[in-house]
């Protein structure tokens, strides 16, 4: 055998291990998550990745960031909605879908309703208070949480709609819960021990209450530890329920 066909035949073998060693692609799945009686419940994924609606059961409706979600190790479910969503692993691999780190792009209407739009198809909408409202299935949890920070940004840069907890840090003394009625079950803020939808609760807000400001970070959603101004009684709140004070 000469020197060539020798080379050749060992780079194919050596291409052949390789693949014979890389793990198996993970198979997207299908999981059914209900809210029985009304009350919130939570089901574990088998693998993270992006989660969309597949088929509604329940006669409740089901909208996300209201009576559905997830992160990376579950979907959880209230009022009633009950649904099987889809799984998308094989989407962890776009966790952010820009080469080399490349900025999304920011589109603003008159309304101050603004879109930030991936290069992989993903749009994440926000209404004219700066608040998510809609995300299309080819986004990731990354994507939407550098849209978040993109936007909260861009908003702050603009001056528009700058008495509502979009910042991660700094912001006022104080914060007024607004915006529970209607949109929240129980119109009540629940206030988390720690910054996840799944975590436990300590205790729960009213529309109009004001508590104190210690901070806001991103947790695939925008959350801000707050106390009572009584007490140094307090835990996690979605920050797109609060008012500067």
């Amino acid at each position: 055998m000469t020197t060539t066909l020798r080379n050749g035949a060992m780079r194919l073998l050596a291409a052949a291990a390789l693949l014979l060693a890389a793990p198996a692609a993970l198979a997207d799945y299908t999981i059914r998550c209900g809210s029985e009686h009304h009350r919130r419940h939570v089901c574990s994924l088998y693998d993270p990745g992006v989660v969309t609606l597949e088929r509604k059961i329940s006669g409740a409706s089901c909208t996300e960031g209201r009576s559905w979600g997830y992160d990376d190790r579950s979907i959880w479910v209230d009022d009633g909605c009950e649904a099987d969503f889809r799984v998308q692993t094989s989407a962890r691999r776009h966790e952010y879908g820009e080469p080399s780190g490349a900025p999304p792009e920011i589109i603003m209407g008159t309304n101050r309703e603004g879109e930030v739009i991936f290069r992989n198809n993903c749009v994440v909408y926000y209404d004219a208070q700066g608040r998510r409202t809609k995300r299309l299935p080819a986004c990731s949890n990354g994507q939407v949480r550098r849209a978040d920070e993109a936007m909260a940004a861009h908003r702050r840069e603009q001056g528009i709609g700058g008495d509502y907890a979009d910042g991660l840090a700094g912001g006022p003394d104080f914060w007024r819960v607004q915006g529970v009625s209607g949109h929240v079950s129980g119109n009540r803020l629940n206030v988390h021990v720690e910054p996840s939808r799944s975590s436990n609760l300590v205790m729960s807000l009213h529309e109009g209450e004001v508590v104190r400001n210690r901070g806001c970070e991103m947790r695939g959603e925008r959350w801000c530890r707050v106390e009572l101004r009584d007490s140094a009684r307090g835990g996690w709140v979605l920050g797109q329920y609060l008012r500067e004070y």
